[in-house]
């Protein structure tokens, strides 16, 4: 029998993580081509695009985060948002992405009368015509803080695109240090240090002169101040952080910087990082996004987009919650939805539907394709997409994924994501030369399953089912391990607890021959009844009755179900199990005292083994005096 790798196709295009450090077109010209020429924005990603590019407008507040779970696409997003405001909507890389833009519009399906809610990729292309921004593009990591990544990030892309222009906020900003050296003479010696170390080395300059000098941007005078700056202070000269918005005034008025450019776009990807970390004074961002906001009132617009794995008001720390709220009203939050991801997935993995394993061994067994709609249309999953989209896209193109497993990977990234463990990175491994060569392949991954497991197995397809998501999240389910939500680190230590209560019983039953009764298919079932109530929320509750429980693993036939169900039964008549009045069942709770337990797990201690039984025995259990001495009787 042939493997299931042998007629998929994994393409390379949305697979890896994108690094806007390497990958931007400042660094790297080919690779930023080739994510362009690939990318196809699914809608979520299209409404996001749309949204952001209103910071063209005068009135907009121009600052923006950009919030989803790991693996739904911000980092590609940004990619594309940075050549939008970089190049012109003529350029190559433009034409190539609105192209994309236009084909994935048209294939959204319409009723009649109907019409497409979002502005047509023709609308997006005029507002660019003309004029570029200048893209800083932050770099996380530095250990700086914001208004230091900030400018880091400024200095970069103005060196990145050839630096023609002597800008002299240098200058500026050395007047700007002077003075306040002079302010703070009496209190801090940089004043005196410094007007001494101009009279004994550069004999030529005052003071006073100095400032003069630097305020009509004289290169002489600025080599003069940088030279005595660094003995005063052992340090090389940059800008403050404390005067981001008079360095960015500075900027934006240049003559030179008018003439080349129409405003600044600041994309800092991991920025909800950043404010975890405290890398980021709240009350000073939040005087940069009323800046932003202000910014293209009457001058070149600024324009700030971050990034984050959790809505803005989650990230930060306790007792932050006042400057969220008042960051709010000046900061744009835009949701990246799991909607739509199926194009993404369906882009990454391609059925090789023209080879012989397919033809023979696929084909011949695809009527359970046909079964899936119904179930998932019962289950309300996938309901925004129409039936011809949802078997087409969900249940063939992404095969062998089971629906429900695909609809429970895009829940389940969202919940226990990481960068590690994310929908990109389940789907995806690692390319070598060609996309035919694969390496450091995830255990218990997409191409993993592919490349372990036959076409058919049990005369019928082989499909990826819930409790191998279990296998590949399982790092993050563990109890205590990540900030998760309530309902979820509650389910996670109930099912430890039916675990524990599982492992006591074979354990204690191991000596009578009966614990084949627990096989793989029961653990199979407890991986898939924890992953049903991760991924279930009041919208869309997957309910662990015994049918959905059969579904999440694919049993089809009636001697499957009753399999599942036999074993279903076994488990609740041991008490590792419950099934309540609703017939959902239920694990055990991990805040009872279960008594039984308590005395297996004691006697399973090797150390509350006594040497000396008899004697622990009467320890216990004293003889009383008439019984100390029995009469012995034949």
């Amino acid at each position: 029998m042939s493997k299931i790798r042998e007629v998929i196709k994994i393409n390379s295009g949305y697979t890896s993580y994108v690094d806007l450090n390497q990958e931007f077109f400042y660094y790297n010209e080919e690779q930023n081509l080739g994510r362009m020429e690939r990318y196809m924005p699914i809608k979520a990603h299209r409404l996001a695009f749309e949204k952001i590019t209103n910071a063209l407008n005068p009135k907009d507040r121009r600052c923006y985060f950009l919030s989803g779970s790991y693996g739904t696409g911000k980092s590609h997003l940004c990619l594309m948002l940075g050549n939008y405001f970089a190049k012109q909507s003529n350029s190559l890389e433009m034409e190539t992405f609105f192209k994309n833009y236009e084909i994935s519009q048209k294939k959204v399906l319409l009723k009649p009368e109907e019409t497409l809610d979002e502005k047509p990729a023709s609308s997006l292309i005029a507002s660019r015509k003309e004029g570029k921004f200048l893209v800083a593009i932050c770099r996380y990591g530095l250990k700086l803080e914001f208004e230091g990544v900030v400018l880091r990030a400024i200095e970069e892309a103005l060196e990145k695109q050839g630096a023609a222009i002597e800008m002299d906020t240098h200058y500026k900003e050395a007047v700007r240090r002077l003075d306040e050296w002079e302010k703070q003479k009496t209190e801090k010696p940089f004043f005196k240090n410094f007007d001494i170390e101009l009279k004994q080395k550069h004999t030529d300059w005052t003071f006073a002169k100095l400032k003069k000098r630097l305020r009509k941007g004289d290169e002489t005078a600025f080599n003069t101040f940088n030279q005595a700056f660094k003995v005063v202070t052992d340090n090389d000269f940059s800008f403050s952080k404390d005067n981001l918005p008079d360095i960015l005034t500075d900027i934006l008025t240049h003559d030179s910087f008018k003439k080349n450019y129409k405003g600044i776009v600041i994309i800092y990807d991991e920025f909800g990082d950043a404010l975890d970390e405290n890398s980021v004074v709240l009350s000073r961002f939040q005087e940069f996004a009323q800046y932003c906001a202000n910014s293209g009132m009457k001058g070149l617009p600024v324009i700030f987009l971050g990034t984050g794995h959790k809505t803005f008001p989650k990230h930060g720390h306790v007792g932050e919650a006042v400057y969220f709220s008042k960051l709010a009203d000046r900061v744009t939050e835009i949701p990246l939805q799991t909607e739509g991801m199926e194009d993404i997935i369906a882009a990454i993995v391609q059925q090789k539907k023209d080879t012989v394993p397919w033809k023979n061994e696929v084909e011949p067994n695809s009527d359970i394709f046909a079964q899936f709609p119904v179930e998932c249309k019962r289950l309300g999953i996938f309901n925004w997409l129409p039936a011809p989209k949802l078997k087409n896209d969900i249940i063939q193109n992404i095969y062998p994924m089971h629906p429900l497993a695909t609809y429970s990977l895009l829940q389940m990234a969202r919940e226990l994501g990481s960068d590690n463990r994310s929908v990109f990175k389940f789907f995806s491994p690692e390319f070598e030369e060609d996309e035919d060569t694969w390496k450091n392949v995830q255990k218990h991954s997409y191409p993993w399953f592919i490349e372990h497991n036959e076409i058919v197995q049990n005369s019928r397809l082989k499909l990826l089912t819930t409790d191998v998501l279990f296998d590949y999240f399982q790092d993050s389910i563990t109890e205590g391990k990540r900030t998760i939500l309530d309902r979820i680190r509650s389910s996670i230590a109930n099912y430890e607890a039916t675990l524990r209560s599982l492992k006591s019983y074979v354990i204690a039953n191991k000596e009578k021959g009966i614990f084949d009764e627990v096989d793989e298919k029961v653990y199979q079932i407890l991986k898939c009844i924890l992953v049903n109530e991760i991924v279930s929320n009041k919208q869309y509750p997957i309910i662990n009755v015994k049918e959905n429980i059969q579904f999440a693993l694919n049993a089809v036939t009636d001697g499957e179900k009753q399999e599942i169900e036999n074993r279903l039964d076994f488990l609740c008549k041991k008490a590792i199990l419950f099934k309540n009045d609703q017939q959902v069942y239920e694990f055990r709770r991990s805040d009872i005292q279960d008594i039984g337990q308590m005395v297996i797990e004691f006697k399973q201690d090797p150390e509350n083994k006594p040497e000396n039984i008899k004697q622990k025995f009467f320890e216990y259990m004293r003889l009383e005096k008439d019984e100390l001495f029995l009469e012995a009787k034949d």
